[in-house]
């Protein structure tokens, strides 16, 4: 394979390049395709210690030799990503792009990717939408488990509103089902205040938004 004319200069210079002692011949050529890039280290404007000229290709010696008159002022880098870390994305972010590092001696060009937390208001509006999915499960919890149930109350209230005596299990259910409502209510509620405040007073810190911080879901007997 040729070699691009501004990269060639002398073989013999290319053997006295101490950058590439990091890297181990025979280059695995197959198992490292797409994993190498080109660093120049001539510095320039905004890149004071050189800058990628080329990334994502072959090893371009084909039985994974030292690349001939290469030269000096170019560096081959194995390309390494390190992937970011499983997130919960309502809490937290990965910046794009992610940094990258040419360490010139290893022969490496090492991309990491790493989890930011995200701004108060974001905070706060999933605390909130946690808060409010909470109160939604309280509704299956509460025994109107679908439309048939909640027609069922709708039902029952608009009766006893005309006059309509109900019978002791109806008004028990309809009794239980409203007191334990509006009280889970008030309980996520105040869970959620608690974490506001606790994002307010630690901020770059990740609050915890499962289980333990929620009240129980309230039961109802159908």
């Amino acid at each position: 394979m040729r070699i691009a004319r501004p990269l060639l200069l002398c073989a013999a210079l290319a053997a006295s390049l101490p950058a590439l002692a990091a890297i181990t011949y025979p280059v695995d050529v197959p198992g490292t395709a797409g994993q190498w890039a080109i660093w120049d280290t001539q510095a320039s404007a905004g890149h004071p210690t050189g800058q990628v000229f080329r990334r994502n290709i072959a090893w371009p010696v084909a039985d994974g030799g030292p690349v001939p008159g290469l030269d000096p002022r170019y560096v081959f880098l194995r390309m390494t990503r390190v992937e970011p870390p499983v997130i919960d994305s309502r809490l937290q972010e990965i910046a794009y792009p992610c940094p990258e590092v040419a360490d010139i001696q290893a022969n490496t060009l090492l991309t990491t990717c790493t989890a930011s937390v995200r701004p108060p208001a974001d905070l706060i509006t999933a605390v909130e939408n946690a808060a409010q999915a909470r109160i939604e499960a309280a509704v299956g919890a509460l025994g109107i488990r679908n439309p048939a149930d909640l027609l069922r109350g709708v039902a029952l209230l608009e009766a006893a509103r005309r006059g309509t005596v109900l019978t002791e299990p109806q008004s028990a259910w309809l009794q239980a089902l409203g007191a334990a409502g509006v009280e889970y209510v008030d309980q996520v509620r105040a869970a959620q205040a608690v974490i506001a405040a606790w994002i307010a007073s630690h901020p770059g810190e990740i609050p915890d938004l499962g289980e333990s911080v929620w009240p129980p879901l309230p039961v109802v007997a159908p």
